[in-house]
């Protein structure tokens, strides 16, 4: 029917969008259609009033996806919705744009974070010498070196390491290659306008 534009089919939708509003979506694999077929209809809606109907149900997403239980939710990983989230191994301009613009929702997935030995070596090698010292002698591991660099600032870690990676006299393309060979798995929760699909006009 969403791709339906017959008079017929305008008045069906609108009163399904209003129903909507009434009822609750409990699976994760019925809110994704739900929002992909919300999204199609924004993109070529009938008229104002269904733009309207659908733009108040997108506005829902968030507090639909909320409401579902945590299995659910992680079905929804990756998926692009508002409230949900993904994480991906950002290269450093993409890391730094999420860090900048959505402070509060980016920072790394540690979880999904095994190369250990890799990270510590680039973190001495970036320090500073105290700091480098602390790594070689005084057997600080990296947990806990970022623990003490944040100096008490409210940083996540995403920002402290871009703090480091953006002092090194590196040339760009060196400084770059660099921070991509980790491969951080940085983990984002688009909610805002700007953010996720749900809420991009």
């Amino acid at each position: 029917m969403a791709s339906r534009y017959s008079l017929e089919s305008r008045k069906e939708k609108r009163a399904l969008l209003e129903a909507l509003e009434r009822t609750s979506v409990g699976h994760a694999a019925t809110l994704r259609r739900l929002h992909e077929t919300l999204c199609f209809l924004q993109a070529h809606p009938d008229d104002a009033e269904v733009l309207a109907l659908v733009d108040r149900a997108l506005e829902a997403i968030p507090a639909r996806v909320t409401r579902l239980g945590p299995g659910a939710r992680r079905r929804l990983h990756d998926s692009g919705i508002a409230s949900t989230t993904l994480d991906y191994p950002f290269g450093l301009p993409m890391a730094r744009w999420l860090a900048s613009r959505f402070p509060a929702d980016a920072d790394v997935a540690w979880r999904r974070f095994h190369d250990e030995d890799r990270l510590d070596e680039t973190l001495s090698l970036l320090a500073t010498t105290a700091e480098g010292d602390a790594f070689s002698e005084g057997g600080m591991g990296w947990r806990e070196w970022l623990r003490v660099a944040k100096g008490g600032r409210r940083l996540t870690d995403l920002q402290l390491l871009l703090e480091v990676f953006g002092r090194t006299g590196l040339p760009t393309e060196a400084r770059d290659w660099l921070f991509e060979s980790l491969g951080l798995p940085i983990q984002w929760r688009p909610r805002g306008p700007g953010a996720s699909r749900t809420l991009a006009r």
